[in-house]
């Protein structure tokens, strides 16, 4: 598993029922570092998930969420450069979801590719304690992916914790997660 400066923030005194998500500070944070998102081994795993369609990606952690941009090839035009969102958004118990906004390169729409990218990137990193199940075209034609975190495989010392929200700051991806009473 690639989570490099992980952090664990036990934060004592809140609890809360999986089924209601409240905005009390978290049992337990996960940070994950942007230095995570930037391993060889990410990108590898991008290059081959894309065929290597796009070269230079990068995905970036900042305070209003995931910033992907890269070269996506074109035949005879080679790399034109691409820049996009994608929202992390926390839809219940131990579940998430990516949405990435639409991307187009001069006239074709390439968000494809770059859902492929950004579920390698998170499929690398998250190695072993994550699900990912793509959702699809929206009729905005953003994609989303739903990941489902495997806490007892994150925290195996705290087998009833769930994961009860997510959010990003700059450069750092933070999982946050509490005990039921």
């Amino acid at each position: 598993m690639h989570l490099l400066l992980v952090l664990f923030l036990a934060i004592a005194g809140a609890q809360d029922d999986p089924q209601t998500h409240d905005h009390e500070h978290p049992d337990l944070a996960v940070r994950i570092d942007q230095a995570a998102l930037e391993l060889p081994a990410i990108a590898d795993a991008i290059r081959q998930a894309t065929d290597d369609d796009i070269r230079k990606f990068r995905l970036e952690l900042k305070e209003d969420g995931l910033h992907a941009s890269g070269d996506y090839r074109l035949p005879i035009l080679g790399g034109i450069h691409f820049k996009t969102a994608a929202s992390p958004v926390w839809k219940g118990p131990n579940v998430f979801e990516v949405r990435i906004r639409k991307t187009k390169v001069l006239i074709f729409d390439v968000t494809g590719r770059v859902v492929d990218a950004v579920e390698a990137a998170l499929r690398e990193t998250l190695d072993k304690v994550c699900t990912f199940q793509r959702l699809g075209r929206q009729a905005d034609g953003s994609h989303s992916i739903r990941v489902t975190v495997d806490m007892k495989g994150l925290m195996p010392t705290l087998p009833r914790l769930f994961l009860s929200g997510i959010s990003t700051r700059d450069k750092v991806l933070v999982l946050k997660a509490k005990l039921p009473h």
